[in-house]
């Protein structure tokens, strides 16, 4: 999982709740930005709230 994250319940559904971002503005590769998207699709994650 991302740095700052964690696994919880919530309704009896597991939920994984991803804090910071980094942005290309601020210099970063396209693959770093969406490693974290990635990483959580790889884990099986199919669905994002922004």
């Amino acid at each position: 999982m991302p740095a700052g994250s964690s696994s919880k319940q919530m309704h009896g559904k597991p939920i994984v709740y991803a804090q910071g971002r980094i942005h290309l503005y601020a210099g970063h590769s396209a693959q770093d930005v969406s490693a974290g998207v990635r990483v959580l699709a790889a884990a099986g994650i199919r669905r994002l709230v922004h």
